[in-house]
């Protein structure tokens, strides 16, 4: 049975957990285009947060072989079939890793782990001694390929003093090794862990030390707790980011339409469009597009040619739909 997470409040009473505030602010860390290398878990659901609100074109790369996957529900595993289903390919594993990972064609990988220090190293082999360990742990899998080859890493894992020590039992996966310019000296293409991602806050490492730093905290959290669960003398930026609480989003469903708005306090509900209302908002916006206030997107065909004054093919076609209803109102 999975423990049942605590939920954590602020003084408005909202509430979450710690996994849906990790996941969170992993999500803000991906970008539109980045090609993404993804695990079950947490990593998974970031991922696909980000790609459902502000990251449409993120490339979802899974290690079982399934390149730009768009799944509409999480994944129970790697193997699950709803990613072969909705892949753009799927190809072996030695592929994914031999042509995709290890070239460093991959932006963005998600790794955890049961130990990280404060140069971003990460063990999960063993606690204590290799030869006569405390704790054996599953091990690497594909981690050190990945903390090797891709460009960023983003580490996600839980904010604890016996996770967060000065130097770990075992090194796994490469962080910064043993400080600034020794993956360079190791030949590791990538950059390394660039964001580590806790219930507690966000590290990140320093510039000149590539020691991990505390550069932002999330709601209702304070600098001593982080120092409290961290195994080294944690330090401090200057301008420490305190998250602040999103406001909370309510939906409405339009009696008309049927679709979901968004409304928030004290806002004013959106406004009804009927069918002359929606014809003139796109005829203002495909003047626009026209005079060149917005810049045109989609296929190159689509885009204008420089020098051509009667703007891109697609908006030129739309213009002229548009100027045959110069009053806004659909044609019947």
């Amino acid at each position: 049975m999975t423990e049942t997470q605590p939920l954590v409040a602020d003084s408005s009473g909202a509430t979450w957990t710690a996994d849906e505030m990790m996941s969170i602010a992993a999500a803000r860390e991906l970008r539109d285009g980045q090609a993404c290398f993804v695990g079950i878990g947490l990593p998974s659901t970031a991922a696909n947060l980000a790609r459902r609100l502000h990251a449409p074109g993120l490339v979802l790369i899974y290690e079982s072989g399934t390149l730009d996957t768009r799944p509409a529900e999480l994944p129970l595993s790697i193997g699950d079939g709803v990613l072969a289903e909705t892949a753009l390919s799927v190809v072996g594993v030695p592929e994914v890793f031999n042509y995709w990972l290890q070239p460093g064609r991959i932006d963005v990988g998600f790794l955890s782990g049961a130990q990280l220090d404060r140069l971003g190293n990460i063990n999960t082999t063993v606690i204590g001694e290799y030869d006569e360990p405390d704790v054996r742990l599953p091990g690497s899998g594909g981690a050190p390929e990945i903390a090797a080859s891709c460009r960023q890493v983003i580490v996600v894992m839980r904010h604890r003093a016996r996770a967060f020590v000065d130097q770990v039992d075992f090194v796994t996966s490469v962080g910064q090794g043993t400080g600034p310019g020794d993956r360079e000296r190791l030949g590791l293409r990538g950059a390394g862990p660039v964001r580590v991602i806790t219930d507690l806050g966000v590290l990140e490492p320093d510039p000149e030390t590539a020691e991990l730093v505390l550069t932002a905290l999330h709601p209702g959290v304070t600098v001593e707790q982080a120092r409290a669960e961290t195994g080294w003398d944690l330090e401090i930026v200057e301008e420490l980011l305190v998250r602040p609480r999103r406001p909370r989003v309510s939906w409405r469903r339009c009696a008309r339409c049927g679709r979901w708005a968004r409304e928030r306090p004290g806002r004013a509900p959106p406004r009804r469009r009927g069918p002359a209302g929606r014809a003139r908002a796109r005829a203002l916006r495909l003047a626009r597009l026209h005079a060149g206030d917005v810049a045109p997107a989609g296929r190159a065909a689509d885009r204008a040619v420089p020098g051509d004054p009667r703007g891109p093919p697609r908006a030129r076609r739309l213009a002229g739909a548009a100027r045959a209803v110069p009053d806004g109102r659909p044609r019947r």
